[in-house]
This record gives C-alpha cells, structure tokens and sequence, in this order.
C-alpha cells in the first residue's frame, strides 16, 4: 500500500506541476503586450536635368563657304547639341531664355532673336520648339508633364541667323540659360 500511495503523491505531484507549468505559460500569454513600430517616409519633389554638349561653338568658314551661310540667311549648329535627360519624380516643366544680348562688337549689338533652338523628341511631353524658334529674355517651354519622368531625352540644335549687312566679323557670345522646375498643381 505504501508504494500505491508513493505512486499517487508522484501522480498528484507530477498533475500540480503540469498544471502549473501551463497556467505559467498561459498567463506569460496573456501578459504579451504588442507595441506597434510606425515607419514614416517623407519623399520631396526632386528634379535633375542634365545637359550633354552643352557648350557649342559655331564657326563660319573662310571664303565660300562662310558666304553660303549668309546667302541662306542663317548657320546651324551640330544636331544634338545640346542633349537633355530629365528626371523628375513629380509634375514637370523645362523652359529655355537667354540670360540678356549678345556681346557687343565694334559697336553693333546683334539682336537676340537671332538665336534659335529646335529640339528634337519623341515624348509626348514636348509643347513647342518641334520648328526653330527665336529665343528671348522671357522663359519659353519646351516640353511638360503632370507626371514624373525618367531618363527622357530631347536633343536640341541651334541656328543663328545671319545678315549681310548687319553682322560684322567678329566673336559674338550669348548665354542661353535651361530651367527644369515643378509644375503647380
């Protein structure tokens, strides 16, 4: 009898340990708190334009050459120069002005609409400058979007007017200034 009852203490003790043993794990449960970690961004608008050949010189040759630019009334540049690529993440515009006149040589002052631009592209987002157009002080748009844009390319080429008459020999300069900026909503 007495190892029935050793046996029945060991039962009951092993019942009251089990017992307790989940009763521990259930509370350890139930005493589990959750503490929610929130994750913020915040993105701004940015925008990047780069420019490829951006600094074209425009040479006349001597002799016959050089006056078969001015019978035509005009010279151009090489074609792609300048190059854009754009890169925006939110709604775009790109505008193109000079930045004031043409030097001044040997007292003639060249008239700013003598520089053109054209560009070429095949997005949709293209506006204007499909055609030469004479460039000014005030900003011009060449192309627009409401959506961001990624690597898209517009290859520009320019084309100065020429007059027998007016433009004398000589180093003409003028900056030609590109904006790439967000549009309003």
């Amino acid at each position: 009898m007495k190892v029935i009852k050793k046996i029945i203490i060991i039962y009951i003790f092993l019942f009251f340990t089990q017992l307790f043993l989940n009763n521990n794990a259930r509370s350890a449960q139930q005493r589990a708190e959750e503490k929610p970690n929130d994750i913020s961004l915040d993105i701004p608008s940015l925008l990047r334009l780069k420019i490829e050949n951006a600094f074209p010189t425009i040479n006349l040759a001597d002799g016959a050459a050089g006056a078969a630019y001015y019978d035509q009334g005009y010279v151009e540049g090489a074609s792609s120069f300048p190059t854009f690529y754009l890169y925006s993440n939110t709604s775009w515009s790109l505008k193109v002005k000079v930045s004031g006149d043409w030097n001044i040589v040997n007292g003639y002052k060249k008239p700013t609409s003598d520089l053109q631009l054209k560009i070429d592209s095949s997005y949709s987002s293209q506006t204007n400058f499909q055609k030469f157009i004479s460039l000014s002080v005030v900003d011009q748009e060449i192309a627009s979007s409401y959506n961001g844009v990624a690597g898209e390319i517009y290859e520009g080429q320019y084309r100065i007017l020429l007059d027998w008459i007016k433009d004398i020999p000589g180093s003409y300069n003028i900056t030609v200034i590109y904006t790439l900026s967000t549009l309003a909503l």
